[in-house]
């Protein structure tokens, strides 16, 4: 048997010779997941770790971490996705004592930046505030310590306010737009000016990565009627109360509330939903 048949079969031997033994079963969905060999009901049988009754668990406790250590190195070098390795490392710390789970984490270090800093779980998709560089919180320690409407980070104690690096103002958690690649932001306003305008923001102003894919497609066109409602450039606009670039339609509250939000952001929605006129924009942002 292969290295991979061996590690995640589940064509195991149930016998008396493997009780205590603790291997990793990769079930008909794809989930991988620790199981133990235990003797239940004058039988032996592999079971789930988290299914372990509390007998079972204390009889076993001294088998499961050097089992699940010694076999969790070899079943990951046959991991071949982000996504399967964050299944791999959740299940295998959902087993672990606090303990046995900070030991390990101090010896893999390539999985720290997805450790909640607040409760130590494991998290690959944390949350993090406007700022780049915040180190993040899974999102139930997020949502309770930043409270709706806070005004610094409990994970990096910023404040919650940044400069948008093309018109020089302030901007704040609802009235940003976050680069596909770089992570850097623009205010809304500068964001959909772009989109009406024959300059599209497709590279980052601080980088010069790219910053929105479907704009990098636009500027192809070199040929692209001109929209009559273009905006005039930005040195223009001074006018805190400028009126809105189309007549706004009132059944879009759906795709605005899915465009505001930091992540998950549908770029090609947004982009048509400005260009047609379905969002406006303002100073403020962008109005349906």
């Amino acid at each position: 048997m292969d290295t991979q048949q061996q590690f995640i079969t589940s064509r195991y031997n149930v016998n008396e010779e493997n009780e205590g033994k603790v291997k990793y079963y990769k079930d008909p969905e794809g989930e991988i997941y620790p199981v133990i060999c235990v003797k239940r009901w004058n039988a032996f049988d592999w079971i789930r770790l988290q299914d372990l009754s509390s007998t079972l668990w204390m009889r076993h406790r001294h088998d499961l971490e050097p089992g699940l250590m010694s076999n969790f190195a070899d079943l990951s070098r046959w991991v071949k996705s982000d996504e399967e390795d964050n299944k791999l490392v959740t299940s295998l710390l959902a087993t672990l004592s606090m303990e046995q789970r900070k030991k390990w984490l101090s010896e893999n270090n390539e999985y720290k930046d997805k450790i909640c800093i607040e409760c130590g779980s494991f998290d690959p998709e944390k949350k993090k505030c406007i700022h780049h560089d915040c180190p993040g919180m899974c999102s139930t320690c997020f949502e309770t310590k930043n409270k709706s409407g806070f005004e610094n980070c409990a994970c990096c104690n910023k404040k919650q306010e940044m400069t948008c690096p093309i018109c020089q103002e302030d901007f704040s958690t609802d009235n940003l737009v976050k680069s596909e690649q770089c992570n850097h932001r623009v205010c809304w306003s500068c964001f959909g000016r772009s989109v009406k305008s024959s300059r599209p923001l497709s590279h980052c102003p601080l980088c010069r990565d790219v910053f929105c894919d479907k704009l990098v497609d636009l500027e192809e066109y070199d040929d692209m009627p001109p929209l009559e409602d273009d905006m005039p450039p930005l040195e223009d606009e001074d006018s805190d109360d400028m009126p809105p670039l189309t007549e706004v339609s009132d059944d879009l509250s759906e795709l605005f509330e899915m465009a505001r939000a930091q992540e998950g952001m549908n770029f090609d929605a947004i982009i048509a939903a400005i260009a047609n006129g379905s969002v406006s924009v303002r100073n403020d942002g962008l109005e349906v």
